[in-house]
């Protein structure tokens, strides 16, 4: 350990220790393998010659008394001392409704999903024409609207249905929620179900935002100019346009379909893929 001057309050001058990286390396090999209190980082403070640990706002006070028991051994070669806030991760967090891109397609994110067999796989639908046409010109990973990555396309049906699934990656959280216009927040979503005419429904576009219709028929066909899809849910009062494939339909916390298209955006009638037809076809669930 090498000495220091250090000043104090009043402008006096105090002695302090410096430790040798050496040996505050091997303390923070230990603490590496010994501590473990969600909340704290540690690490050698070059410039004041000790090892830092730091406890942000949701490290009880039992445990901070237990962080500082436990550093004691060391003496001075390590400070504790709290933080404000919370450590946590950067990632972000995406809902149903947000834009999502792949090459140099844009289209919207649908409903979060997990597989029924195994919930450690999770996934998300969008619309199959949005990842047909992006593996069609060669990109399989999908972007949120900061560029963070979420995931790669995994299965994509188009025409005849139209789903798509993207398996979940990157520093993204994944949560079952859409976007809501009522609130300005999300809405959570717990199950699915197929829509019913007559319904009052919700929807949420990349671009178009949020809307409500009525469902007014059910098994329903469009005939695109790339193909046929079959057994849609035509909805009145949605006005979508371009970038909003994909987007989710819901009623309350029950998801319901997927936007595959639009009649006109003046008269407002959109078409959405019954969503139960998607995951049963890739054995996932909402969550």
């Amino acid at each position: 350990m090498l000495g220091a001057l250090l000043i104090g309050p009043g402008g006096q001058a105090q002695a302090a220790t410096r430790y040798d990286s050496a040996h505050l390396v091997s303390i923070q090999q230990t603490l590496n393998s010994t501590l473990n209190t969600p909340g704290t980082n540690w690490g050698i403070d070059a410039q004041a010659g000790r090892i830092e640990v730091h406890a942000d706002q949701t490290v009880s006070e039992a445990d901070y008394q237990a962080l500082s028991r436990a550093i004691a051994r060391y003496g001075n070669a390590v400070h504790l001392q709290r933080d404000p806030g919370k450590l946590q991760t950067a990632a972000t967090v995406i809902n149903g409704g947000d834009f999502i891109t792949s090459g140099g397609w844009g289209c919207t994110y649908g409903f979060s999903v997990e597989k029924k067999t195994d919930p450690s796989v999770k996934g998300f639908l969008t619309a199959g024409h949005c990842t047909v046409d992006a593996t069609n010109d060669g990109a399989s990973a999908w972007y949120n609207s900061s560029g963070n990555y979420l995931g790669d396309t995994t299965g994509g049906f188009f025409p005849g249905n139209d789903f798509g699934l993207v398996n979940s990656r990157g520093s993204v959280s994944y949560v079952g929620n859409v976007n809501d216009g009522i609130t300005g927040g999300v809405q959570d979503i717990t199950y699915s179900r197929d829509a019913k005419i007559g319904e009052y429904v919700c929807s949420f576009g990349a671009y178009s935002h949020y809307g409500c219709g009525t469902v007014v028929q059910n098994a329903w066909t469009a005939d695109y100019p790339a193909g046929k899809v079959f057994g849609l849910d035509e909805v009145d009062g949605i006005c979508r346009t371009e970038g909003d494939s994909g987007g989710p339909l819901y009623d309350d916390t029950a998801a319901l379909g997927l936007l595959s298209g639009t009649a006109s955006t003046d008269n407002c009638f959109s078409f959405y893929q019954p969503v139960n037809e998607a995951l049963s076809w890739y054995g996932m669930e909402v969550y």
